[in-house]
């Protein structure tokens, strides 16, 4: 048996510094990799290259998402077949909720797909839809590292009923054909059971049309980064969360949809509250079980909400401490992501220099923007 690969600089090219995902995707995990010894040090820039000295020499280059195309061109072209490319969302098609032409050039990403050495998902299903929808081969470089969470060194949450409901959405509500079935379902159970309805995220007005009048009172709690929100779940006394996705829709955006990971899930369950979640395949297809599962009519939801209230919550420690021992960021760092990073290694460290000068315009690598 191989001894464990230790100390590696990693270089990692981020989507967003700012950004949930890039939070959860990369800096936590380095974070992690870190303490673990595993990463001896590491710097995570953007597309523009932030803040990076040239002179900073790297091991492993880890790319996550979509890299603006004239960086990606330069990526693909002098590190082809070593770097680790990390995808959380279909992005090579687009949903019918999103504005045409918000997504990524998919021409550039698609190489960016091709090109790498490994490629690191939350799931299966999402690789295999990325090869679907991309055309590519992926099989065997594909490392799943699913989404995991630092959780409080603490006993499970003491099961109580739920003091309020909780609503939580960092972009556009992946809710279309089923919206007003299901968001009806939450604002007439907060409504029914006098339970206030906390939400977590941007301005409602950006979640899409009508979704605002639909959910009715709201307390806002604004729009927390990755750690503040993780420490407010921690805090908060017992909530009833709710997750619903689309099952209803054309076939790109049911695509686009199977493609989401249990994130919710995770923090949810890892953090002891009860939930109900759409029965999507994100929480369907899934090695979690947690909170329950319900389709996507006013119906299904209304009961599911009246279940849990009821006495569902009640198995509440036993569904954290499994989610916990089975998402704990310190575990899956050391198995998934140390084993992707060891795979991505390269033969010899690589200066970040060579990712700054006499890049070739990307429309000569890329001609064609398709979609």
């Amino acid at each position: 048996m191989s001894e464990p690969v230790r100390g590696l600089r990693v270089l990692a090219i981020a989507e967003d510094l700012r950004g949930l995902v890039t939070a959860c995707r990369v800096q936590a995990p380095l974070l992690t990799l870190q303490r673990l010894g595993v990463v001896a040090d590491y710097r995570v820039t953007d597309s523009a290259l932030a803040g990076l000295a040239r002179d900073f020499t790297f091991d492993v280059l880890w790319v996550q998402r979509a890299p603006a195309p004239r960086l990606a061109a330069t990526i693909v072209e002098r590190f082809a077949a070593a770097y680790l490319h990390d995808m959380d969302d279909l992005l090579v098609t687009e949903p019918d909720y999103v504005t045409a032409g918000e997504f990524p050039d998919r021409g550039a990403l698609v190489a960016v797909i091709e090109g790498a050495s490994v490629f690191t998902v939350p799931s299966l299903r999402l690789a295999s839809l990325v090869e679907r929808h991309a055309g590519v081969s992926l099989a065997a470089k594909t490392a799943v590292c699913p989404n995991a969470l630092e959780f409080p060194r603490q006993p499970p949450r003491e099961p109580a009923r739920p003091q309020g409901l909780l609503f939580t959405q960092s972009h556009r509500l992946a809710l279309t054909e089923s919206r007003e079935a299901v968001l009806g379902a939450v604002r007439s159970c907060a409504a029914a059971e006098k339970l206030p309805l906390y939400y977590f995220g941007p301005p409602p007005d950006v979640l899409g049309h009508g979704v605002e009048a639909l959910l009715g009172p709201i307390v806002p709690c604004g729009y927390l980064d990755f750690w503040r929100y993780h420490a407010a779940l921690a805090a908060w006394p017992s909530m009833l969360g709710v997750a619903p996705l689309e099952t209803e829709g054309d076939a790109c955006t049911l695509d686009f949809i199977r493609a989401k990971s249990d994130i919710k899930m995770v923090e949810y369950g890892g953090f002891g509250h009860p939930a109900v979640y759409s029965r999507a395949a994100p929480y369907a297809d899934t090695d979690l079980i947690a909170g329950r599962l319900a389709d996507n009519t006013a119906s299904a939801w209304s009961d599911a909400l009246a279940a849990m209230l009821d006495d569902g919550w009640r198995s509440l420690a036993d569904e954290q401490r499994a989610v916990v021992e089975a998402r704990s960021l310190h575990r899956i760092a050391a198995g998934p992501w140390a084993s992707a990073l060891a795979r991505a290694r390269l033969p010899e460290a690589r200066a970040a220099g060579e990712l700054m000068s006499g890049r070739r315009g990307w429309r000569s690598v890329f001609p064609f923007r398709s979609q």
